[in-house]
């Protein structure tokens, strides 16, 4: 995940804000993970999202 939102974002502080955003994000939603697709997927989606 981190690499992911570092390539996206250039600065590996900003990196680790989206991760930490991402699973608060994630663990607030669980109950709507159908799981129709892999977990990364769905957390790579919410960090896209932001």
């Amino acid at each position: 995940m981190f690499r992911t939102a570092r390539d996206v974002v250039l600065d590996d502080a900003e990196a680790q804000n989206v991760v930490q955003e991402t699973y608060l994000r994630a663990f607030t939603r669980l109950g709507s993970f159908r799981g129709e697709a892999p977990l990364s997927i769905w957390l790579a989606r919410i960090a896209m999202s932001r």
